[in-house]
Order: C-alpha cells, then sequence, then structure tokens
C-alpha cells in the first residue's frame, strides 16, 4: 500500500510538473530588452526653418527597434530635449508607430523645440533618440514596460516664428453657422487645444471640426461627453451653461471641460468696485478683450467674477497705465502657466 501511495504521489508531481511547463510555455514571460533600438539611417545634423521648408517633411527616422524576450508588439516614438541625457523636459515628435520608421515634419519640430524654450531664429542643439516600450494589456492608463532608448543625436536647430494650428467648434452657442467658425487653438501645434465658450444652457451641443471650410467631413462628436469620435459619436454635449475652458486632445482623442466664469476688468476706472467692465472673448485671436477709458496714473487688473479669489496683474501687482486715453486691454489664458496681457492705446 505504501509503495502503491508513493506511486500516485509520483505521477502528481509529475504532472504538476507538466502542466507548469506546459503553461509557461503557452504563456512566456517577459523578462528583458534583448537589445536596444538603433537608428539606421542617415540624419542632417542641422535644420534651418524658413517660410519656405515650414510645411516640408525633415527626414524619416529609420531604425532597428528594441527586441524582447518574447515575440510582443511594441510601441516606437521619436523624443527630443535640450540634455544629452534627457534629464530635462522632453517632448515626442512624430506619430507613435509599430513600424521601422517614424517621418519628422518640418512644422513638427519647430513647434518642439519652441516648446522646450527655444527662440525664434535662435541656434538651438538639441538631441533626438528613439524610445521602445511594451504597454501592459491590462489596466488604465496603460503602463509601460521594458522601455528601452537608442544612443541619441545631436542637431542644430534654427526654429522660425511659432506657428499655432486651429481646429474649430460649431454648434448650438454660435447658431450652427460654418461662416465665422469658433476657434480652438494650439499654440505649440502640439495636438492639444484650448478654448473659452459661454454655453447658453446645460447640455448645449456643438461639433469639433479639422478646417475652416464649408465642409463638414472629418468632425469629432462624442457619445459620453469626454471621448472624441472623428467621423462618428453624437454632438457634444457641454456640461452646463456658462462660460467654460475647453480642451480638445488630438493626441489622446478627449475633451475636457473646467468650469470658468466671466472675466473683467476692475482698478482706478471703476474705484476698484463693480460693476468690473466685462471682458469678450475673441476666439480668432485667442484672448479676453475689453475697451477702458482711464485718467493718467491708472491702475488695473483682470478678475473673475468680480471677486479677488482669482486675479491676473504684473506678477501678481497692479497694472500701470501712466497716460490718460482709450485702451484695448487683452488677456491670453490659452496657457494658465504663461499668462499675457497687451494695453495698447486707441
Amino acid at each position: 500500500m505504501k509503495k502503491i501511495l508513493n506511486s500516485i504521489l509520483s505521477m502528481a508531481c509529475l504532472s504538476v510538473l507538466f502542466f507548469s511547463c506546459e503553461t509557461e510555455r503557452d504563456n512566456p514571460v517577459l523578462t528583458s530588452t534583448v537589445s536596444k533600438p538603433v537608428i539606421t539611417s542617415t540624419v542632417p545634423n542641422s535644420l534651418e526653418i524658413t517660410a519656405s521648408n515650414l510645411e516640408e517633411i525633415f527626414t524619416t527616422i529609420e531604425f532597428t527597434p528594441a527586441v524582447y524576450s518574447i515575440n510582443i508588439p511594441a510601441t516606437n516614438v521619436i523624443q527630443i530635449s535640450l540634455s544629452n541625457n534627457f534629464s530635462e523636459k522632453t517632448v515626442s515628435v512624430g506619430a507613435a508607430t509599430a513600424e521601422k520608421s517614424i517621418e519628422l515634419k518640418t512644422k513638427s519640430i519647430n513647434s518642439a523645440v519652441f516648446e522646450l524654450g527655444a527662440e525664434a531664429f535662435i541656434p538651438v542643439t538639441v538631441y533626438l533618440r528613439v524610445k521602445t516600450a511594451v504597454s501592459a494589456t491590462t489596466g488604465s492608463p496603460a503602463t509601460e514596460l521594458q522601455i528601452s532608448y537608442s544612443d541619441p543625436l545631436e542637431l542644430t536647430i534654427t526654429p522660425y516664428e511659432l506657428q499655432p494650428a486651429w481646429v474649430y467648434a460649431v454648434g448650438e452657442f454660435q447658431g450652427w453657422g460654418r461662416t465665422g467658425n469658433y476657434g480652438v487653438v494650439s499654440i505649440t501645434d502640439n495636438g492639444i487645444y484650448v478654448t473659452y465658450i459661454n454655453f447658453p444652457k446645460a447640455e448645449s451641443t456643438f461639433l469639433i471640426l479639422p478646417d475652416n471650410s464649408d465642409s463638414w467631413d472629418h468632425k469629432w462628436g462624442s457619445d459620453d461627453g469626454a471621448t472624441l469620435i472623428q467621423d462618428g459619436g453624437a454632438d457634444i454635449k457641454s456640461p452646463g451653461a456658462g462660460w467654460y475652458r475647453v480642451t480638445v486632445d488630438l493626441n489622446a482623442l478627449s475633451i475636457k471641460f473646467d468650469k470658468f466664469g466671466n472675466l473683467g476688468v476692475v482698478g482706478t476706472i471703476n474705484n476698484w468696485g463693480t460693476p468690473d467692465v466685462p471682458m469678450t472673448y475673441k476666439p480668432e485671436n485667442h484672448r479676453f478683450e475689453a475697451t477702458i477709458t482711464c485718467a493718467s496714473d491708472a491702475e488695473i487688473k483682470f478678475r473673475l467674477n468680480e471677486d479677488w479669489g482669482t486675479n491676473w496683474g504684473d506678477n501678481g501687482k497692479n497694472i500701470k497705465i501712466a497716460e490718460a486715453g482709450t485702451y484695448l486691454v487683452a488677456l491670453d489664458l490659452t496657457d494658465l502657466n504663461k499668462v499675457f496681457y497687451t494695453i495698447t492705446k486707441q
């Protein structure tokens, strides 16, 4: 009986071992990167961007992708930075792909170096590399695994003027008219667009259009008010009535609404009281504008909802206007980290 029991136990162990081997063969494990990506094409080491070449293709980066311990899909993207070890801010350029080459447009390079802090017409040294990563099949947001980078290439880029990009919002708030479309701007042409819209009611409907023509082709809609669907989806609905900061991300195909309010000018022009001089959003200039009349040595600030909880000035201080007169004042809130104002005498 003891021998029989031992034989049964031995067979059970062998069965477990066999099942484990089968499981490992059926579900191989991603352990490490065997090799990093290698750029194989010749890349120009300098680029002077001008009005004449802005819309051209700079180069096509060809590379051997990273190789992993198992055959698994990976995504490749080009990264650019001002530091050769990419310890400073890093921007992705070109489309992420599973292919072995990525086309780089001159305009994309121009936008990327501005996003890194470059100035127009001043040469800057940048570094370019290929990043390869595997995305986890579960979890949200997706997690990148086994990230690998190519050796960096050094380039000298002389950027042209900053060239913003536009999409357009059309809907109930402006009568669904295709004349004088409501612009949504991407200052650095990085796929993220911002505007401010005063919705007349909750669930006010609108769509995002790719151009300023009369065509309704390739519009973006949404079934859930958050995820964009091109050439499909229902009309997008505002979460409420009133002013909202609307962010359209065509990289993530998402739309975001942040409650805003009524923007106005306050200062010695109204004895620092109410009502504030109301500001109107001009989508073609991506800024709020108002006309004020003031005496000499006037001081003003911009604030939201006639309340000091949210206000803007000259580095936090009052904005001073020395000479009496009528002025066009404008506030650009496209990038909340870099708020600009202008004051122009009329």
